[in-house]
């Protein structure tokens, strides 16, 4: 086989409140919840994202559900009180890992994962690889602002080979993806002919994808958005 996959570790996908907070998200029945959830995760100033986590609290007490409220916000203490960055692609992260898993059908799911290829083993890991009878390559970027050309190429890498497909999946629409991708050609960072095969070869999975699978319980690599 010329594929091998190590699984390594991100500390902080195992924080507990990122997992708290990811739980929340994958057990969300609104989509007004998801948008309280995204929202709080986009704010750059502190304040403001205390204020939509506090929208989150709000929710469940208008709903009347039984909810921890002093549990909730130690979360959210302890969320915030860690690099935001960091806390924020594992919360996403770990949320597309759990709804992979929960709703689609594979062999095996990695996280954090590197690849032996041809007894060669990149030092770049992948956010997620599943296993079927495809071999699918995952990134995963809350916001494709930070999409970087180094990431498109890793991400395409293998797709020479059979049954092999590439996926990003991101919080932004498909037209900001793209706006993205123009832009890194536009700066001379990827070529035309480059733009044009990540736009034709990548499968985009974006922020309407993600919440058809939270709430319709659907599998997230069937959601496909292509680009034509």
């Amino acid at each position: 086989m010329k594929f091998k996959f190590r699984e390594t570790v991100n500390p902080f996908h195992n924080d507990k409140s990122v997992k708290y907070l990811s739980n929340i998200a994958f057990n969300s029945q609104e989509s007004i919840l998801l948008d309280f959830i995204v929202a709080a995760f986009e704010m750059e100033d502190e304040n403001n994202r205390r204020e939509y986590f506090t929208k989150i609290k709000e929710y469940y007490l208008n709903k009347g559900v039984l909810f921890d409220i002093q549990e909730f916000d130690e979360h959210v203490d302890n969320f915030l009180s860690k690099n935001y960055g960091n806390m924020k692609g594992a919360f996403l992260e770990v949320l597309i890992y759990d709804l992979i898993n929960e709703y689609c059908l594979n062999d095996k799911i990695y996280k954090e994962c590197k690849v032996t290829y041809n007894g060669v083993e990149k030092n770049h890991p992948y956010d997620l690889i599943t296993l079927n009878n495809i071999i699918r390559f995952i990134d995963i970027k809350f916001s494709c602002h930070h999409l970087k050309a180094n990431h498109l190429k890793y991400l395409t890498e293998y797709l020479n080979e059979e049954n092999t497909e590439a996926y990003l999946i991101s919080l932004d629409p498909l037209s900001k993806i793209v706006n993205q991708l123009n832009l890194l050609n536009f700066k001379n960072e990827i070529s035309d002919k480059e733009c044009e095969y990540f736009k034709d070869n990548i499968k985009f999975i974006t922020n309407r994808e993600i919440y058809a699978s939270i709430l319709h319980k659907q599998c997230l690599t069937n959601l496909v958005k292509l680009y034509h």
